[in-house]
């Protein structure tokens, strides 16, 4: 793994307000779209 490297995870269309449970790199990730519109992505600590 690449530190400071994009790796896409989901595609834009994909990208709710609800949240996207994926995993990546070996981790659990969430992603949703912000009230802002702004991509978020953090690790899935709740499963």
């Amino acid at each position: 793994m690449y530190i400071n490297f994009w790796y896409p995870m989901a595609t834009s269309e994909e990208l709710t307000d609800k949240p996207l449970q994926v995993k990546a790199l070996g981790q659990d990730m969430v992603l949703w779209r912000g009230e802002d519109g702004v991509a978020k992505c953090v690790s899935n600590t709740c499963t």
